[in-house]
């Protein structure tokens, strides 16, 4: 999807994110100096941040939240993302999550396959932060796009809005976030 109305990688000089390269190590870094300034504001509740992406940015939420022997960045260990939410990411990682994590994803996704999700999950080692994976039938990729009505194909993926998943995703996303925000 071309990206002369987005801004995410206009200081990188990116202007393709599906076709050229990919940044997802700083798609988490931005991540995480958004945690850091958040976490410095006086008006923050630190213990009730959420990380949440969409197709690649929620491939970069998921490697945010991704449990690690080490700090990423210095002082990595000074704030941490409460919960993670991803919206269709391509689910490459052992799912092994720092903190619970919600995954929607359309069975139809071609670009990121919801199959991909389900085999991280069964492979998952450790349960001490859980995982829900929702998989919407008759879904896409960017379900939750309005404009996409009709679908379109992008760079050789169907995208399409389904009303339904976007309804029930929003649900789904206001209850995690009132479940595990609560203080």
């Amino acid at each position: 999807m071309p990206l002369s109305e987005w801004t995410a990688f206009t200081t990188r000089g990116v202007t393709e994110a599906c076709t050229g390269r990919q940044l997802p190590l700083s798609r988490v870094a931005d991540a995480y100096g958004a945690l850091a300034f958040l976490s410095r504001q006086p008006f923050v509740d630190t213990n009730r941040i959420a990380v949440m992406g969409f197709s690649q940015g929620a491939t970069a939420a998921l490697s945010a939240v991704e449990h690690q022997d080490f700090d990423l960045f210095e002082g990595q260990a000074d704030w941490k993302f409460k919960t993670a939410i991803a919206f269709y990411p391509y689910c490459l990682h052992d799912g092994n999550f720092a903190v619970p994590t919600l995954i929607l994803i359309g069975e139809l996704d071609d670009w990121a396959p919801a199959s991909a999700c389900r085999t991280m999950i069964a492979k998952r080692k450790a349960t001490e932060s859980p995982v829900t994976l929702i998989v919407y039938p008759g879904a896409h990729h960017a379900f939750d796009v309005p404009y996409l009505q009709p679908g379109a194909r992008v760079f050789g993926h169907w995208q399409e809005y389904n009303s339904i998943a976007a309804s029930n995703a929003t649900q789904e996303v206001r209850h995690f976030l009132t479940e595990k925000l609560r203080n």
